[in-house]
């Protein structure tokens, strides 16, 4: 599993530096993970996950199909909004996940026309 995120991290042409300062996680932590010294933290896991849009199961190396497969009927739910936008924005508000949620919505329903 340390040899998918340092070859994702390289297929993005990123140094160890430029992904700490992107995930926000130390650069210390992501080399130790890389060389296998340290397993990923959940938390980790899930932001590499979406930083390189590829599955858990990916960077885990229980599969070796990268993609991430949502079911049309899942809406992302709150948690996964927090997840996705706590590393670009910080801390999401109540309201603010509401919005998303009713943007998730409205966009799923519109494609079911």
């Amino acid at each position: 599993m340390s040899n998918r995120l340092r070859d994702l991290r390289k297929e993005k042409r990123l140094t160890l530096r430029d992904l700490a300062e992107k995930v926000n996680i130390s650069y210390s932590n992501i080399a130790m993970i890389e060389r296998g010294e340290r397993n990923f933290t959940s938390d980790s896991l899930i932001i590499f996950s979406n930083f390189f849009n590829v599955s858990t199961d990916y960077l885990l190396g229980k599969t070796n199909d990268k993609n991430i497969s949502l079911s049309k009927e899942r809406i992302p739910s709150a948690n996964d909004i927090d997840i996705a936008f706590y590393n670009q924005h910080g801390i999401v508000t109540e309201e603010q996940k509401k919005e998303v949620e009713s943007f998730l919505k409205y966009i799923s329903s519109r494609e079911e026309k």
